[in-house]
């Protein structure tokens, strides 16, 4: 019997660091964690953490083209077997509007487990194009993974709104999430999907096995992640 591994993205050196309370995008001071974001707890134990930052105007058609751009740098960028396109070194992208999703990164894994600073061990730009998905996996090594969405791509049109269907989705399953085991405890019969609006941040366990379902669009699905240790 043959196993085939998930490719997982190329490691960096860790970096240890605090997160600033603003950053400067365009001339706008943007604050890292606005005032009264709202967390939302999708689950206990394991522990998932979701938010949503409604200011994407201000930074999303910058950090679009960077990512683009990166994508064609070979010493960014690499192309997986499964997965679409990896930028790597989310914290060397060189513009503003990177450093401040890179920084709201920061922000939720700290302030989630009372740290002043934390490492983060990778983060990485993910580019999706039609057809391409992303196997179920989990990461070794970290405790803490982020994910943010930057566009969804065109996911909506292609399915007509369908709030059930699973084009593109970010899905994770665990028997210790209630909302996976509905029929029966520690049997997991359903995906828990996060809503991944552009502009959304979820946070969960590193070892939690997580999946993209195949996305049908014709623009790019892109989101931005990251691995963190204590």
């Amino acid at each position: 019997m043959s196993s085939k591994k998930t490719p997982t993205v190329a490691a960096s050196e860790p970096v240890v660091a605090g997160f600033a309370p603003s950053v400067t995008v365009g001339g706008q001071e943007i604050a890292t964690w606005p005032e009264g974001l709202d967390v939302v707890r999708l689950s206990d134990e394991p522990t998932i953490l979701m938010t949503w930052f409604e200011d994407t105007e201000a930074y999303q058609e910058r950090l679009v083209a960077r990512i683009l751009e990166l994508e064609n740098d070979p010493n960014f960028s690499h192309r997986m077997p499964i997965g679409g396109s990896k930028i790597r070194d989310v914290h060397r992208w060189g513009i503003p509007e990177a450093d401040l999703i890179h920084q709201r990164a920061t922000a939720f894994v700290a302030q989630a487990v009372g740290r002043e600073k934390v490492t983060m061990d990778l983060g990485w730009g993910n580019v999706s194009r039609k057809g391409e998905y992303l196997s179920p996996h989990s990461h070794d090594v970290s405790l803490i993974s982020v994910v943010y969405c930057v566009t969804a791509g065109d996911r909506d049109l292609n399915n007509g709104g369908d709030p059930e269907s699973v084009d593109g989705r970010l899905a994770m399953v665990d028997p210790r999430i209630p909302y996976c085991c509905d029929r029966q405890p520690n049997c997991v019969t359903r995906e828990l999907w996060p809503d991944m609006r552009p502009g959304a941040m979820v946070l969960f366990p590193s070892e939690l096995v997580h999946f993209v379902h195949p996305y049908w669009g014709e623009t790019p699905r892109i989101t931005i992640a990251w691995n963190f240790s204590l």
